[in-house]
């Protein structure tokens, strides 16, 4: 008993004026515990705030998505209700959809059924079985163009169709005699069905809503999940007050028949009374935030629990270790710090010091696994080697050891680099963060590889044209005020030929936008391949192009070049095993008589190719677009005598 008394006293002996030392370690326990808490929490409040901004991004991108899809579907069902017009008035009203079937004029889709009435309503032929006279002249359309005597397409409200027997929308057009009166109607009917969407975007969910509203706020259409509702629960929006004019926004439970709070935008559709609406359920957006969650705070409480005995087994060392516990304290809190974080790599460098004491190499005396492995190694075989070990004597073996010296020499601080093919780095790119201390540097390594290509490709798409991949308009803008203003330096001479495509429009109606599209990457091809190398082709949109020849001759010299490219557009394209003709209309202008400025030279050229493509010339100078001693149309020197270019 003694004893444990004499021991008891020596403790508090040894203790004595250490007390505040002693609550030191649980206190920093506590504010380690309550500041992960607090970060975690901020952090699920950031999530959440990230999550809702991209569920209205996503719907409101899923929403130009959607609209553009109906509208495409809307008129290509217009363009094949014109070509039944053409056909059955060019027929005298004899065809039937039968024989313009036979013939190919048209395809009838899945969703989409054709009928034709007479001027008295009857149904003269139909897409569906009839077998009894059918008089539709009481419907609304069919008395609207019976009185208006245009051309133009009429779209109906959802109705119960007579033929179709099912919720169906009417798309029509009214025929003619050859004298103009009336001959009857087309009639496209649309099922529900037509409407459905074509993709299949995971964000939509299990309870993600699509939807048609008309110019009322109406749902004409609705699909939850990738389910059509039936017509009871075709109305999904419940009261007006839902519908804000902010788009996109989030709509309460109570918006919706199913309860279901949504993030939701909507998008008019181009040429028709119509709104494509989308909501992502609140739900299935959240469950990816709430697993998060749930394992951010298990990991917090584990944290807590590792911290909680680590304070305690700290706060026991502390009674017979007090001269190096801040030492020890700081080292363990860096090195847990640093590797808690397993995406960047952390090693502490040993200085390694000749007999006069000059830093010579560097001993990686720590490091976490992630560190080990972008040097192609695991930990246990990494610690302890030197800078020399892992380079040899290598010159690059010397800038490593350099930068070393440096980085102790600054004391801290960040650097971001390309890694060089002598690196044993398995990154391309790397950010290194460092701090010098008593014991050595610690680095931390990040491999910011995809953050840098990802900079880079949004730099090039700012200034290059995704479908053909040239210069865009807005690097013609930035880049031809340079190259004007070294022309005039040194009194160089420059043209910009303006080039728009003939025929194109006819490639796109008759082949369709992807032939189209295929065209145009062709003729980006082709200019490039008669330009010299130090000339610019550029896509301004559209089938209009750009070229900017530098450092020529004079017009004969732009002459040459346009009279090789309008050849060139002689030969036809092969587009989806077909051959297209498209020709091109150039308008020229030239620096500096033409223009002084890239606005002028280019507004002169765009001219001088209206004047090309009215004439059929192929190319034209902008100055012969005027009169002798004419004024420019924008600031530039006039020239006072009419020269003529070749023309084909």
């Amino acid at each position: 008993m003694r004893s444990q008394r004499e021991q008891l006293r020596l403790l508090v002996s040894t203790l004595s004026g250490q007390w505040m030392l002693l609550l030191l370690w649980p206190a920093l326990g506590v504010l380690a515990i309550a500041g992960l808490w607090q970060i975690e929490l901020a952090n699920e409040a950031s999530e959440k705030n990230t999550m809702q901004i991209n569920a209205l991004h996503n719907a409101e991108s899923l929403s130009v998505a959607y609209a553009r899809q109906l509208s495409a579907l809307l008129d290509n069902v217009d363009q094949l209700s014109s070509y039944l017009k053409r056909d059955w008035e060019n027929s005298g009203g004899k065809d039937n959809l039968e024989t313009l079937q036979q013939r190919q004029i048209f395809t009838p889709e899945r969703a989409i059924t054709f009928s034709i009435l007479d001027a008295d309503g009857h149904v003269k032929t139909s897409g569906f079985p009839l077998d009894a006279d059918v008089n539709l002249s009481d419907r609304p359309y069919f008395k609207h163009h019976q009185k208006k005597s245009d051309n133009a397409v009429q779209i109906s409200e959802v109705t119960m169709g007579r033929l179709a027997r099912q919720k169906v929308v009417h798309l029509t057009r009214r025929l003619n005699h050859a004298d103009g009166s009336f001959d009857g109607v087309i009639v496209a009917t649309l099922r529900q069905d037509f409407f459905a969407p074509l993709s299949n975007d995971p964000a939509f969910g299990k309870h993600g809503f699509e939807g048609l509203l008309d110019d009322r706020g109406e749902v004409r259409f609705a699909m939850i999940g990738r389910l059509l509702p039936t017509s009871t629960q075709l109305r999904a929006l419940k009261n007006d007050s839902c519908q804000s004019a902010k788009q996109p926004l989030r709509l309460d439970g109570n918006c919706f028949i199913d309860g279901h709070a949504r993030y939701t935008a909507t998008t008019a559709l181009t040429n028709y009374p119509f709104k494509a609406v989308v909501g992502l359920s609140e739900n299935d957006t959240s469950v990816l935030l709430h697993a998060n969650a749930r394992a951010g705070r298990n990991l917090v409480g584990a944290a807590s629990l590792l911290i909680t005995f680590f304070c305690l087994f700290a706060w026991v060392l502390t009674i017979d270790r007090t001269a190096r516990r801040k030492t020890e304290s700081q080292l363990r809190m860096a090195y847990r710090l640093a590797t808690e974080n397993s995406k960047d790599g952390f090693y502490l460098w040993q200085r390694v010091q000749n007999s006069t004491g000059t830093v010579i190499d560097f001993r990686i005396v720590d490091c976490n696994e992630r560190g080990a492995a972008m040097y192609h190694h695991v930990r246990k075989t990494l610690l302890g080697m030197t800078l020399t070990d892992l380079y040899g004597n290598t010159p690059y073996r010397d800038v490593v050891v350099a930068s070393g010296t440096q980085m102790d020499l600054d004391g801290e601080g960040e650097i971001e680099y390309a890694v060089p093919p002598e690196s044993k780095m398995m990154a391309k790119w790397l950010r290194i963060n460092y701090v010098s201390t008593f014991e050595g540097i610690a680095v931390t390594l990040s491999d910011i590889t995809e953050r840098v290509i990802n900079q880079a490709e949004l730099a090039r798409r700012a200034t290059h044209d995704d479908l053909t991949g040239l210069p865009n308009r807005y690097w013609l803008t930035k880049s031809l005020p340079a190259m004007l203003n070294r022309a005039g330096h040194n009194a160089e001479k420059l043209a910009v030929l303006f080039i728009d495509l003939d025929d194109f429009k006819l490639v796109n109606d008759t082949l369709g936008h992807s032939a189209g599209d295929t065209l145009l990457r062709a003729v980006a091809d082709r200019l490039q391949a008669l330009m010299r190398p130090g000339d610019r082709v550029a896509r301004l949109g559209g089938d209009e192009f750009t070229v900017v020849l530098d450092k020529i001759d004079g017009e004969n010299h732009a002459a040459q070049i346009a009279e090789r490219v309008v050849a060139a557009f002689n030969t036809p394209f092969s587009v989806s095993g077909t051959d297209a003709r498209v020709g091109a209309s150039i308008g020229i202008a030239l620096f500096p008589q033409d223009g002084a400025d890239s606005d002028c030279l280019l507004r002169n050229a765009d001219s001088a190719m209206y004047a090309a493509k009215s004439s059929r010339s192929g190319y034209q100078f902008f100055f012969d677009t005027r009169t002798v001693n004419e004024d420019l149309h924008c600031g530039g020197m006039a020239s006072d005598l009419k020269r003529s270019g070749s023309k084909l």
